[in-house]
């Protein structure tokens, strides 16, 4: 007599239990994992951007640039005072939010578009502002408030 040898079906089903269970423990810090790299990159973003901006302002008699229109301001070469001398670019390339993949520039002096439409919020106001610039996440609005990310609210980092 030949006899099979193999796996029982409750054998089986007990290995995609715990399969199963070990999927649901290490799936999560994964994503958690790849927010969490996301934030960093918007942190180191918005420094980056930050100092040009005080850059541009320092070198253009305390003018803030014009990142409302796009990132022109800052991504190309431009004058001050003396015609002769360039100054820029300040960044190689308009940046990306990291959180929802948009650059676009809304200025935070007025009402917020929906936050599907909106990458960067910066405190322009006709160019008397702070110079202040925000990310913001995946959620409902641009709303300015306590700047804590994960409150609906923009990344003040």
């Amino acid at each position: 007599m030949r006899r099979v040898k193999g796996f029982t079906l409750t054998e089986v089903l007990i290995v995609l239990v715990i399969l199963g269970a070990v999927a649901a423990i290490v799936v999560p810090q994964f994503t958690e994992a790849g927010q969490n790299q996301r934030e960093v990159s918007v942190q180191n973003t918005l420094q980056t951007i930050r100092g040009q901006i005080q850059l541009y302002r320092m070198q253009h008699g305390n003018k803030l640039p014009d990142l409302t229109n796009g990132w022109t301001a800052l991504t190309r070469a431009s004058t001050f005072g003396n015609s002769q001398q360039n100054l820029g670019p300040y960044l190689h390339v308009p940046p990306t939010d990291a959180l929802n993949g948009l650059d676009n520039v809304t200025d935070g002096t007025g009402d917020f578009p929906a936050k599907s439409a909106c990458g960067f919020i910066y405190d322009y106001n006709g160019g008397k502002g702070t110079g202040s610039i925000y990310a913001t996440d995946g959620g409902e609005r641009c709303v300015a408030g306590n700047g804590r990310f994960g409150d609906r609210d923009f990344l003040a980092f």
